[in-house]
């Protein structure tokens, strides 16, 4: 398997698992699950989550986002 191949398949687990998750799940929790479904170390899925988190999908979150008062998100995340 390459590199490229592993990552693929790293970033499907971590998309499954934010997927099937009931509501959002903190990243902490996220990196948690994919040190387990992958049996990698804490770094190497926090690697992998914050891959999946780059500034590729920042312009994405940003839209989403855009127009919510901070208070409104800061309780979101509660």
């Amino acid at each position: 398997m390459t590199s490229s191949h592993g990552t693929i398949f790293q970033q499907s687990v971590t998309l499954r698992l934010a997927a099937v998750a009931e509501g959002p799940v903190e990243r902490d929790r996220l990196a948690d699950g994919v040190t387990g479904a992958l049996k990698i170390t804490g770094a190497e899925a926090d690697s992998v989550v914050d891959e999946r988190t780059s500034t590729e999908t920042a312009p994405i979150t940003a839209r989403i986002y855009d127009g919510i008062p901070a208070e409104d998100l800061a309780a979101a995340v509660k």
